[in-house]
């Protein structure tokens, strides 16, 4: 990526935080640059995961506005990108928690102080870097081609969930997809896209996985390799 913040970011990986507070100083971006070194710290802790800006703003001991407002930097900057809850009505999406994904793993690893341990291909890590790595390459190949789609994520009340849901409009979505790390989910690994169907029963549901072949599920989800299912946003945007 072409983009000024990169060179931050990558000093940041290198240990050279008075370069990224001298950046963002100079930008006038943020007042107190050791709270949002410590920011930066929790962000990539909670990469993924839904923010509740209020009971992060305790732990940094700042006000909830703030915590958004260094979000904002991050999103601007494009070292992360924002995924709202997914509601049918639009009033419900803006009261959902937000996630945050940065936008390299690498990134990610040196901001969680991990590039020397070990990824055990089983673990929880490697699952959400598997995550993290194909949704921001679902939104590069949106931006780059210009497909237009908005994306979301979706939970139910009783708390299952789907990675990615497509849309054209905050209220028409196009398509549902679940990523896993594994080589043959079911559709037992799947209940989130089972759950979504039923609120949703005409959008098409994808697994994008590490299979080396796709199939569909008794459910009706087509799975697909990762690769095939990022094939399948670039060239016909779903």
């Amino acid at each position: 990526m072409a983009h000024a913040s990169v060179s931050v970011v990558v000093n940041l990986c290198l240990a050279d935080r008075l370069h990224l507070k001298e950046e963002i100083q100079e930008e006038a971006l943020v007042r107190k640059i050791d709270r949002f070194a410590r920011f930066l710290d929790l962000a990539g802790q909670l990469n993924g995961e839904p923010i509740n800006h209020s009971k992060l703003a305790r732990s940094l001991k700042t006000t909830s506005n703030t915590v958004q407002e260094y979000f904002s930097i991050l999103v601007d900057t494009l070292l992360c990108h924002r995924l709202d809850g997914w509601s049918e009505s639009v009033k419900r999406q803006l009261l959902q928690a937000p996630k945050y994904y940065w936008f390299d793993c690498g990134v990610l690893n040196a901001l969680n102080g991990e590039l020397d341990v070990e990824l055990k291909r089983s673990s929880f890590r490697y699952g959400r870097l598997f995550e993290t790595y194909l949704i921001e390459e679902i939104v590069r190949h949106n931006d780059y081609l210009e497909r237009g789609f908005r994306f979301f994520y979706w939970r139910d009340k009783n708390g299952l969930e789907v990675d990615v849901i497509i849309a054209r409009s905050a209220a028409k979505p196009v398509a549902a997809v679940e990523i896993k790390s594994s080589t043959d989910p079911q559709d037992i690994d799947l209940e989130g896209l089972i759950a979504f169907r039923e609120d949703y029963p005409e959008v098409t549901l994808y697994c994008f996985c590490q299979t080396p072949r796709a199939y569909d599920l008794p459910s009706g989800i087509r799975v697909l390799p990762w690769r095939e299912g990022l094939a399948q946003v670039k060239v016909i945007g779903i």
